[in-house]
């Protein structure tokens, strides 16, 4: 990911002090160094720069003034934290130069089958995303799939509050929806061991899926797009999880032989138990005191019948796509402010994001804030505190 690191004078202490003078021709030196070592992106990190980020917004000016590299700052990702913010900013800079090529032919497709209609992708809150906005900000996109999936359980089910269990075939990933939205983690991001300050959903997931290898233990290996023809039940030699569904009569497949699964009624039934006892420790990890919240299994895999006292709604198999049709537009601020005078910035700050939301394409008459989370920083003077809002509406 890394092509150089230059680090140059300037950032802020937490009161304000600029920590060094901002030198725009060391600036403008680093950029051209990073460019010559073949950096296909920047990051810009400054000290503290969600409280005070003219040092970034000035960098990214004078790099517009000598490149078109996409140019991510750090303030508008995540917050005080300088270490998971920067990570934060690494990420979006490499997604944003190998996306471009990808989101270009999407959008080369759409013009070629005649598609003049304005061109969306989900994001991680269950949301929609422009074009636009996901080449700006890609790493927003991250985990979008389990929050489409959350999303289109609660409208399949009919239900505001639920845990959502989205089981594909190769991982099973759990959620918590409120109000008919996706619940976002309190705690930073994690992708692959390293944090990212960085909203994301509160995701757990398991390596559980349709096409789980069945041997000692139930995966982690999967068949994944080969398990409707390289299970036993369809001719093959692997045992999978969709043959033990097979095999007990909990679902049939057009086309499988449940007779052909070497596996034994009992084998198959510890396998179930086993199953049930891994997703269950998921289940009262993620909705934690709410143990009256319902449970709703969707995705291919949840039509197995391997999960108990779970509810499968009908159509449970194509959640993730209903979710995403019917995901609203949105926008979110991530603001670090004084709450000296907290009620009347909070409702500065709704009032905004509303606005945004409707600039964005929301209806204004529907649209509302439908995430809100206050971080104070106990560490800062002025009472600061780390302000995350989105408002959504329908599509106007």
């Amino acid at each position: 990911m890394l092509a150089g690191v230059v680090s140059v004078p300037g950032g802020f202490e937490c009161d304000g002090r600029a920590s060094a003078f901002f030198d725009e021709t060391q600036v403008a030196s680093a950029i051209e160094k990073l460019m010559n070592t073949g950096a296909q992106a920047l990051a810009v990190v400054g000290t503290f720069a969600p409280l005070y980020p003219e040092h970034e917004l000035a960098v990214r000016t004078i790099a517009s003034k000598m490149c078109d590299l996409p140019v991510t700052l750090s303030h508008e990702l995540g917050g005080i934290g300088f270490v998971e913010r920067e990570n934060a900013a690494l990420v979006n800079a490499t997604l944003a130069s190998c996306v471009k090529n990808g989101f270009g032919r999407l959008q080369a497709i759409a013009l070629a089958k005649g598609l003049t209609c304005p061109l969306f992708l989900t994001q991680n809150s269950g949301t929609l995303l422009s074009v636009d906005e996901a080449l700006l900000y890609p790493i927003k996109t991250i985990a979008a799939g389990p929050s489409n999936s959350c999303v289109g359980a609660a409208k399949l089910s009919g239900l505001e509050d639920a845990v959502v269990i989205d089981v594909g075939g190769t991982s099973t990933d759990l959620g918590v929806v409120t109000a008919g939205f996706v619940k976002r983690s309190f705690s930073n991001a994690n992708i692959g061991g390293i944090g990212l300050n960085f909203s994301m959903p509160d995701v757990l997931s398991v390596a559980i899926g349709g096409g789980s290898v069945i041997s000692d233990s139930v995966g982690p290996r999967s068949l994944g797009a080969r398990t409707l023809t390289e299970s036993q039940a369809f001719g093959g030699e692997i045992a999978s999880l969709t043959d033990v569904a097979l095999k007990l009569g909990l679902h049939q497949i057009a086309g499988a032989d449940a007779s052909l699964v070497k596996l034994n009624a009992a084998v198959c039934e510890s396998v179930v138990d086993s199953v049930q006892e891994r997703v269950q420790s998921l289940i009262d990890r993620i909705k934690g005191p709410k143990t009256e919240l319902p449970i709703v299994a969707v995705g291919g895999g949840a039509q197995l019948g391997i999960l108990k006292n779970v509810l499968v709604p009908e159509h449970a198999g194509v959640a993730n796509a209903y979710g995403a049709a019917l995901a609203q537009k949105s926008a979110t601020i991530d603001r670090t402010v004084s709450l000296t005078h907290r009620e009347e910035v909070l409702s500065q700050l709704e009032a905004e994001v509303i606005d945004a939301a409707v600039c964005a394409g929301a209806q204004r008459e529907n649209t509302k804030v439908v995430y809100k989370d206050v971080i104070p920083y106990s560490y800062i003077a002025g009472n600061q505190a780390r302000v995350i809002m989105t408002a959504a509406g329908s599509l106007a």
